[in-house]
């Protein structure tokens, strides 16, 4: 497989994570992204199968325009998510003691994945708005 040459800016926490590996950096940050990229798949699967439609279109509903600026604050996706069911969960047809349930469930790989999953999904160029608009139930 080719490789290719990218520039990034490392914060001082991803520098002292990447040096406490003791070994090249850019290999570091392969082996670090690789892995991330990985896990974001399995537990994306996961939340496939935790999500029905409806679920799926209220949590892109309920996070649009939500930016996740940091490495903590995915942790907080679940309530930033049953902060919304109040208004949403009528809208989409969800049960909204059940979508907590299955909100407070999910691990904190879950919760980075579902952030992962969402923005990826608004910041897709290859659909349109009016095609997110119209189907938001897809998977992730």
């Amino acid at each position: 497989m080719t490789q290719s040459r990218i520039t990034i800016t490392a914060s001082p926490q991803l520098l002292a994570a990447l040096d406490a590996r003791n070994e090249m950096r850019s290999q570091a940050v392969a082996a670090i992204v690789d892995r991330y990229a990985t896990l974001m798949r399995v537990m994306t699967r996961e939340i496939n199968e935790t999500f029905d439609p409806s679920e799926r279109a209220l949590v892109r509903d309920a996070l649009n325009g939500t930016a996740f600026l940091d490495s903590i604050s995915p942790q907080l996706v679940d309530a930033e998510i049953s902060d919304a069911l109040p208004e949403l969960a009528g809208k989409w047809g969800v049960d909204a003691e059940a979508m907590r349930g299955k909100l407070g469930a999910l691990g904190v790989a879950r919760k980075y994945a579902l952030v992962d999953a969402v923005e990826r999904w608004w910041r897709n160029d290859a659909a349109s708005e009016d095609d997110k608009k119209r189907d938001p139930r897809g998977e992730f």
